[in-house]
């Protein structure tokens, strides 16, 4: 057996900020993973990495026949609606709204067909405004819109047609946010010298008027370790951190364990490889060379129906995809290339999801590198097949250069048998 505790002590159930004292309650304060846990799922890795590429073209086609929906969405700009960066997106039963916060700074709304409709919220220092709009979340029963200013530590509010309603303010600053219920998650911002955290814990539970109610997580002080929290659905986010083989799920109850990657045991990092590095990403590729060791990096995401992770394997990455209604695998290498490959394998080989929202991962695609990569792919393939792959997707046609990122939705099918190998 193999058991992991991870606890989360505070005294008198007290958070003190800049001598301030904050009643807070911790988080389950015993966090238990072990292989014999019923609610713990294994996603098993340890033959498919092994066989991955003994027949990568076959893995891609298995992939690819697995794809369920894919809806290829425009978002139509306009002098108004010009987004530089995707940084987040939530689509509603009506909506779709694309958070840009690294160059246009704002949140845009569109209608279901791409139509731009308004946009919520502005930059300045005034009410209903905001600096540095990192994160934002949809209550779409309540018919609010609530944006985070990570450079006032501000939560704004709205109602869906972008009108102000009112703010609160938090006691530390945070990287993200998540609204679970009646509570929001945030991802507190990692400390140093000049930024103090709220004790030293990576995650932070409110409730709508910014009063803390629950903290926990150690937070890690190393700055190759970004941790994240990501929407998974109304009612639960998803938590991940680099390099660790564990992924965690957030309710408004607390937060635990709930699925393990399991790596070839001769490849996987030692449990004290932190300790090894210090706070020196240098030192980590040094002692962990990517040509020796397995293991997750940066990218994972999780829908109702599916996990879908990127991992570092003998020099190359691989895609994951885990069916949580069967229990079953594929591993993929991805440095594939096919004129039997359709759109969605290019999207993939190109492009990484940035969440997963109900059943859909979401996918952003720029253009003009994805024209340019696109082109390349077509050149490649047969006058008959190109022309009939261009027949199947007419709209790229009229994609231009200069158009707003295209954000694609993508859902898969059950894995129904076990392949992993």
């Amino acid at each position: 057996m193999n058991v992991v505790f991870i606890s989360c002590a505070f005294e008198k159930n007290e958070v003190k900020f800049k001598g301030i004292s904050y009643k807070a309650s911790a988080f389950d304060s015993i966090i238990q993973r072990s292989v014999n846990n019923a609610n713990v799922k294994h996603i098993d890795l340890r033959v498919g990495l092994k066989d991955a590429s003994k027949d990568p073209v076959h893995k891609v086609h298995e992939f690819l026949a697995l794809i369920d929906k894919v809806t290829l969405f425009f978002p139509e700009t306009t002098d108004k609606s010009i987004i530089g960066a995707v940084s987040k997106v939530i689509k509603t039963n009506d909506r779709v709204y694309v958070l840009d916060n690294q160059k246009s700074n704002a949140l845009f709304v569109f209608d279901h067909s791409g139509k731009f409709l308004h946009t919520v919220g502005d930059v300045g220092k005034g009410p209903g405004e905001f600096v540095e709009p990192t994160d934002f979340e949809i209550n779409e029963a309540e018919g609010q819109v609530y944006i985070y200013d990570q450079f006032r530590s501000v939560v704004n509010k709205y109602d869906l047609g972008g009108r102000y309603l009112g703010n609160f303010k938090l006691p530390f600053r945070n990287t993200g946010m998540v609204k679970l219920g009646n509570d929001f998650v945030f991802q507190n911002l990692l400390g140093n010298d000049h930024i103090k955290v709220i004790n030293k814990s990576a995650l932070t539970i409110t409730d709508t008027l910014g009063n803390v109610t629950k903290v926990g997580l150690p937070m890690l002080r190393y700055n190759y370790i970004s941790d994240r929290v990501v929407r998974m659905n109304d009612s639960t986010a998803h938590h991940m951190i680099p390099y660790n083989d564990t992924i965690y799920h957030i309710t408004p109850k607390g937060i635990y364990a709930r699925y393990v990657f399991l790596f070839p045991e001769a490849q996987r990092l030692p449990q004290d490889f932190m300790k090894q590095t210090g706070p020196i990403y240098e030192r980590f590729r040094e002692l962990f060379p990517s040509n020796r060791f397995t293991y997750y990096e940066s990218g994972c995401w999780e829908t109702n129906t599916h996990v879908m992770a990127t991992v570092y394997h003998v020099k190359d990455y691989c895609t994951i995809l885990y069916s949580k209604q069967t229990g079953n695998t594929l591993v993929v290498p991805n440095n594939l290339n096919s004129e039997d490959f359709c759109i969605e394998s290019l999207i993939l080989m190109l492009n990484r999801p940035i969440s997963g929202n109900n059943n859909d991962f979401i996918i952003p695609v720029y253009m003009p590198s994805f024209a340019e990569n696109l082109e390349t792919f077509l050149s490649q393939m047969s006058v008959n097949k190109r022309e009939e792959w261009l027949q199947a997707y007419p709209v790229l046609k009229k994609w231009r250069s200069d158009d707003n990122p295209m954000i694609v939705f993508l859902s898969f099918k059950p894995i129904s048998t076990n392949k992993t190998h």
